[in-house]
């Protein structure tokens, strides 16, 4: 699909999924960005790099990643969480225990984040 059009941001979408999901987290994130050079306003896929780039320890780019997401979906409880289970591996619990409270605040009946905040 892409050779046909290589503007179809759907094949991007795709194919970097399936990149990320055999921890190909390179080509992931290259062809998630590809998508966003496409179409600057479709921020979902931020959430989807950030969780790349921190696979690959690259934590100022996931970082980035998430609070661009974030300011786009301040709902997202999941957002929250992700970052949140990355501040823990960088052992900032302060702000790893306030994005799973954020995520609780969103969601209070997932017991995944009051056990991630414990």
């Amino acid at each position: 699909m892409i050779e046909i059009d290589p503007n179809d941001e759907d094949a991007y979408e795709m194919r970097g999924k399936s990149y990320f999901y055999f921890h190909d987290y390179p080509n992931a994130i290259a062809d998630w960005t590809r998508v966003i050079e496409i179409d600057p306003d479709d921020n979902s896929l931020h959430y989807d790099r950030a969780r790349a780039y921190a696979k690959l320890g690259d934590y100022p780019k996931a970082f980035a990643d998430f609070a661009r997401y974030i300011e786009i979906y301040p709902d997202d409880e999941w957002a929250y969480e992700s970052r949140g289970k990355l501040y823990m591996e960088l052992r900032d619990y302060p702000k790893a225990i306030e994005d799973f409270t954020r995520a609780i605040e969103r969601w209070r009946g997932n017991e995944l984040f009051y056990r991630r905040r414990g």
